[in-house]
């Protein structure tokens, strides 16, 4: 029927067109195929999985003189360039009749000209309508500012971004129960897997560039939630002039924490009273929240107020345990809501620490009014009961509509359904907050972005990949309320989608899957009245789209790639030149020199990374940051602080004794800042002997892949590895237990291949914190050494001068391959010749360090197939002998020798060939292959060998008698985690290694296989081997009594 409908469409357009023609000039579609094989050809070169297009009508007009075509539907399902508009209108034009040919080409997409859909910005168009969008900072004001830091001219400063991650746990009205919104995964569930990429990547390197982020879920994994609101016994005013500027209560009411939990409809920003007073440069009054904080931690910081006439911008001062950070806030928008500022370290006992808020913003130039309302540290636990429940887990697990009652949004916000079904208010919420946000919070937002995984499996581990979908039409309205055309959400999801393609091809697979631009009604894309994308970053049911997701290093790099994509769009749609922020500075290098009695002095060094993608990625200036922390046993270790800002790759300053100074470093330019660098540590005390901690334990992964993965099993290792997170990590809920590939979803509670346990947190996994040298460092100052600290590239690519070190501490963690760095060996060799001592610790130490002796490498291997030749030949040879020997010709005699002669030659020659070459062509591809490098480095220096590496599930270690006397007493056992857990890294396989000569000797064994877990050597020099990481014991007291005896005999007479 349809078939028939577009046949008669056909005739009626085409017909009265083709009469005015003669026969020659007669046009029918299928002389048109050629053009489109062409375009299809030039489409399914740049994308895939999509539709072949094919022309559905034509139009010919003779009195304009141009040929109207629409092509089918699915064109405006690709990513179109100018040029490719031109392409096919050319490509169609070689196939037109006389005169039609000379006529231009017009090519729609349903009613809209195709070029309507091409991206002006990879077109190299300046966007057309650049006034009517033109929101620049000047002209509405930058809402947030962080002073501590430079301001990005180039980058997102003054924009606000509206951004979050899909679902999150719920109340079910039908079920009567609270859980996930889709099904676990892989160890993983969509409802927090988008939130780890959100909040440990995306949101930071957006503010990074200075942008405002604003999210509707709790981004905080902080469980403790702390509240002081006016009233408070830690809530304390500070009045300016006496006449004048003195604190009242503001007009409206304010927020009061008054209930343990809240029902729907019940707002604790209408429950109590807020603060207000007149501003004054020159006599500031002042409000400070100044609680006690139970827990040592990172807490982020929420400030709340009042949008009052006359509102002006308050200054913010946060005292954290590291020092203080300041803000401006412009509070004429986004008053009657939690507004966050940043995640600061907190220290339990420290007096002073918590929120002061002034009237003396520069800002305000002493006119108008400040309110102040409560401060809320932390993002503590869901609080709003459904069913006559709370959920029972921390807030940032839970779905946004409850965060948004939480936060004082209206009921008609986040209620759609009159408390009938929570899972469509949470969906439908999210683009109605957005607009609550510019229209009665009066928050200028720039553009939002939802970030999902989707569903769907291929049998033969492709990639599902990358979708981005938008919605120009909402409401039977193309414009949104500011004037601008709806379909400019278009660009933004072109864009954005084309960076993370790229860059993912780039960095991760080259074959990643480019979907649709999909002009779809998804009430996430479609309700925000600001240009909106939701990203359908790839499948969390295929096991190889999963295997990039849960790798913290793939979640980097498609997080960087949005952001880019984010600065590109909203440069482009505002004519402002932009530079992306650069990448982590490397080659760390922290030094102690100059000791006298009172002080030493430290040199800092760092190198600039190079980002091959991005051009304008190039550092400008950098800043230090700084932790000084007591080494007195019990004593909390407190935050960072910014301490300078240098245009160079060095720092110098003094440092006191007894202390232990922390640093890491950022790389600036005019589009922001960096990610942090690793954290090296330095400690001195006068007169003591140095020791130098390398760092070498500087990855990150995803859980490991099954040792073999088929077409019927396939998954995830957690008996190997779990993975290590980026610092820590929000999205593991337990390991997979369903392997076959044929088990199908049934529903979210039998979900089928990929299937998971939901046993764990929800709660962070403790990750890579970067910041070993301060455990290793605060141990060796415990027994008495100073020490310098430096990472594993500086150490072996720089003139690194070990000799002056006494002890050498090699941390590797749960560092893969840690040998196959080819400076080592020469480095480490040359120090030990000389008397030093070296420890080593990690859990995989004795992995990398297996060889296989009997390797065959392909030289090798092409030698005896051309010696195997030269056998043959010869036997060849013996064989033609005993044929000319049954002639018993008289003349036979003389070649029957000849041949004889020949043969024994060739395998003569074979033989000596073999034993010449192979052993020299053996040891010429050993000089080159970093296993066997690995294998002598533990071999010659370290002296162990590899027993195996999974030697315990406890993670329990004891000391056994050793004629070192290590440990001597015995009386004490060593435990580090083998689970996810939220306070320090697992180590589900640690490895067993064995000592290698005479001179060394096992010292510890694992409990329960009384396998050897560390190995010391006592000969010309010492060494202490450990397969475990030293750090990842659970207490820094047991790391301090392993240190003390590990020095005790490395530096023992």
């Amino acid at each position: 029927m349809v078939n028939n409908i577009r046949l008669t469409l056909l005739t009626v357009l085409i017909l009265p067109c083709l009469l005015q023609y003669p026969a020659s000039a007669q046009l029918r579609v299928k002389d048109l195929c050629p053009a489109v094989d062409s375009i299809n050809g030039r489409l399914m070169g740049r994308t895939s999985v999509l539709p072949e297009i094919s022309i559905d009508t034509f139009l010919i007009s003779k009195k304009n003189k141009r040929v109207d075509i629409r092509l089918s539907p699915g064109i405006s399902d690709y990513p179109l360039r100018d040029d490719d508009i031109e392409f096919f209108s050319r490509q169609i034009k070689m196939y037109l009749p006389s005169p039609v040919h000379q006529y231009d080409v017009c090519l729609y997409a349903g009613e809209r000209e195709l070029s309507g859909l091409s991206s002006g910005y990879y077109s190299g168009r300046g966007y057309s309508l650049e006034e009517k969008s033109r929101q620049s900072a000047g002209e509405h004001g930058i809402w947030i500012k962080n002073l501590t830091v430079p301001v990005p001219e180039e980058g997102l400063s003054g924009r606000n971004i509206a951004l979050w991650p899909g679902h999150g746990y719920y109340y079910s009205n039908i079920e009567d129960r609270w859980k996930w919104q889709r099904a676990p995964f892989f160890s993983t569930i969509e409802d927090l897997l988008l939130q780890s990429y959100i909040v440990s990547f995306l949101a930071p390197m957006l503010e990074n560039a200075g942008a405002s982020v604003l999210i509707p879920r709790e981004r905080d994994m902080q469980a403790t939630e702390i509240i002081v609101d006016n009233g408070s016994v830690f809530y304390t005013e500070r009045n300016g002039e006496p006449d004048r500027h003195q604190w009242t209560d503001a007009p409206d009411p304010g927020f009061a924490d008054t209930a343990d939990c809240y029902s729907t409809g019940e707002n604790p920003f209408t429950m109590g009273t807020a603060r207000m007073v007149e501003c004054s440069l020159k006599h500031p009054s002042s409000a400070a929240y100044i609680p006690n904080f139970p827990e040592s931690g990172d807490y982020a910081v929420y400030v709340s107020y009042q949008t009052v006439k006359q509102s002006s911008s308050a200054k913010y001062t946060v005292r954290h345990s590291g020092g203080e950070s300041e803000f401006t806030v412009d509070q004429s928008m986004g008053g009657g809501t939690w507004v966050y500022l940043g995640t600061f370290r907190f220290t339990k006992g420290e007096t002073g620490q918590g929120v002061i808020v002034q009237n003396c913003a520069v800002e305000s130039k002493g006119r108008g009014y400040i309110t102040t309302d409560a401060v809320r540290f932390g993002g503590g636990t869901g609080n709003i009961s459904r069913g006559g429940q709370t959920s029972g887990v921390p807030r940032y697990a839970e779905a946004a509509r409850y965060w948004l009652q939480w936060s004082g949004f209206p009921e008609t916000i986040y209620n759609t359904s009159e408390d009938q079904d929570d899972y469509k208010d949470d969906y439908t919420s999210r683009g109605e907050w957005v607009n609550d946000l510019t229209d009665r919070l009066g928050i200028p937002v720039d553009m939002a972005l939802a970030l999902h995984t989707d569903a769907g499996v291929v049998r033969n581990d492709s990639i599902i990949g990358t979708l981005a979908i938008y919605k120009e039409e909402s409401e039977g309205k193309v414009q949104y309320p500011d004037g601008r055309p709806r379909i400019m959400a278009r660009e933004l999801a072109d864009i954005v989608q084309t960076t993370l393609i790229e860059d993912i091809r780039t960095y991760c697979r080259e074959d990643w899957t480019r979907r649709s631009i999909w002009d779809r009604s998804y009430m996430e894309a479609r309700v925000p009245d600001v240009p909106t994308v939701l990203i359908e970053l790839l499948s969390h049911q295929n096991f190889a789209d999963m295997q990039y997701a849960l790798d913290p290093g793939f979640k980097f790099i498609a997080s960087r790639a949005i952001y880019k994509g984010i600065l590109k769009y909203l440069s482009y749609i505002h004519d402002t030149e932009y530079t992306v922020q650069p990448l982590p500075v490397k080659d760390l290098k922290l030094e102690v020199s100059e000791g006298r009695k009172d002080r030493a002095r430290i040199h800092l060094q760092w190198s600039p990374r190079t980002d091959s993608t991005e051009a304008s990625a190039v550092p400008s200036s950098y800043i230090v940051y700084r932790r000084t922390a007591d080494t007195a046993a019990g004593v909390e270790v407190p935050g960072f602080a910014k301490v300078a800002l240098v245009d160079g790759t060095g720092y110098y300053e003094d440092i006191l004794p007894g202390r232990i100074y922390s640093y890491y470093v950022t790389a600036v330019n005019k589009g922001g800042r960096s990610f942090p660098s690793e954290i090296l540590s330095a400690g001195y005390i006068p007169d003591a002997g140095q020791a130098l901690i390398v760092n070498g334990f500087t990855s990150v992964s995803g859980p490991a892949p099954m040792p073999v993965c088929d077409s019927v099993t396939a998954g995830f290792d957690f008996r190997a590895d779990h993975g290590t997170p980026y610092i820590q990590d929000c999205s593991y809920i337990g390991e997979q237990f369903e392997f076959l590939r044929d088990k199908d979803w049934i529903h979210d509670d039998r979900p089928g291949f990929g299937a998971s346990y939901m046993d764990y947190g929800p709660a962070p996994m403790a990750g890579n914190t970067y910041d070993y040298p301060l455990i290793h460092g605060m141990s060796l100052m415990r027994s008495g050494m100073s020490f310098s600290s430096t990472s594993l590239s500086a150490f072996s690519e720089t003139d690194a001068d070990p000799d002056k070190y006494a002890v050498i501490d090699l941390i590797f963690g749960k560092q893969k391959n840690v040998f196959h760095n080819t400076g080592l060996y020469p480095l480490l060799s040359e120090y030990c010749s000389g008397g030093g001592s070296v420890i080593i610790s990690g859990a995989n130490i004795g992995k990398s360090a297996w060889y296989d002796s009997d390797r065959k490498y392909s030289g090798s291997l092409l030698l005896n197939a051309s010696m195997s030749s030269v056998y043959r030949a010869s036997g060849e040879l013996e064989t033609l002998r005993d044929s000319l020997a049954a002639l018993s010709s008289s003349t036979a005699s003389d070649i029957l020798s000849s041949l004889d002669s020949i043969s024994s030659e060739l395998r003569a020659f074979a033989v000596r060939t073999v034993n010449t070459l192979h052993n020299r062509i053996t040891a010429l591809y050993r000089e080159a292959d970093p296993d066997f490098a690995a294998n002598r480095l533990a071999a010659d220096i370290f002296r162990y060998g590899w027993s195996n590496g999974s030697a315990t599930t406890t993670g329990i270690v004891r000391p056994v008698r050793n004629q070192g006397e290590i440990l001597h007493n015995g009386s004490s056992t060593f435990q580090f985690s083998t689970a996810p857990n939220p306070d320090i890294y697992c180590v589900e396989s640690p490895d067993a290694i064995l000592p290698s000569d005479d001179m060394s000797f096992t010292f510890m064994r694992y409990c329960g296989s009384n396998t050897s877990a560390a190995v010391a050597y006592d000969g010309d020099y010492r060494a202490v081997s450990l397969g475990f990481p030293i750090e990842a014991l659970t207490s820094q007291q047991q790391v301090d009594d392993l240190m003390r005896e590990v020095i005790r005999f490395l530096l023992r007479d």
